[in-house]
């Protein structure tokens, strides 16, 4: 084999490698984002909770929310008091 083709070779492991270490950081940097957004979704929901229980206008709005806006049977079930 000769020397250029070696330095190809060389090369072409490198960009391999490369490549795999930008899918990784790809893909922690997905995986990052995921747990952001469940966290804001957590705190959205904890907040709208709680301003429902202090206030029957955003209760009321909640439940119709609810009503229109989930069609799964068990998804309602979770706001029922």
């Amino acid at each position: 084999m000769s020397k250029i083709q070696e330095r190809i070779e060389a090369q072409q492991k490198k960009i391999e490698q490369e490549k795999a270490r930008l899918q990784q950081l790809q893909s922690r940097a997905k995986k990052e984002e995921r747990r952001r957004d469940t966290r804001r979704k957590i705190l959205a929901g904890a907040l709208v909770l709680n301003a429902a229980r202090e206030d029957p206008r955003i209760a009321e709005w909640l439940e119709k929310q609810v009503r229109e806006k989930l069609s799964a049977d068990r998804d309602r079930e979770l706001f029922k008091d």
